[in-house]
């Protein structure tokens, strides 16, 4: 039984500790970091780059 308690005690610490750290790493950006913009894609300099240009926002 008391293995069985020590091994509940690990899970639940595990599960707290995951969740936890997944919180702290939130980076997302609010809807008012974001910005829509229209342009046409143009081939870049470089191989699989392309460029915006005729930009409207």
């Amino acid at each position: 039984m008391k293995v069985k308690n020590l091994l509940l005690a690990l899970i639940l610490a595990t599960l707290s500790t995951w969740a936890l750290a997944q919180d702290a790493t939130n980076d997302s950006k609010s809807k008012s970091d974001t910005r829509t913009i229209t342009g046409c894609l143009a081939k870049g300099n470089d191989a699989g780059h392309f460029q915006l240009a005729r930009i409207q926002k």
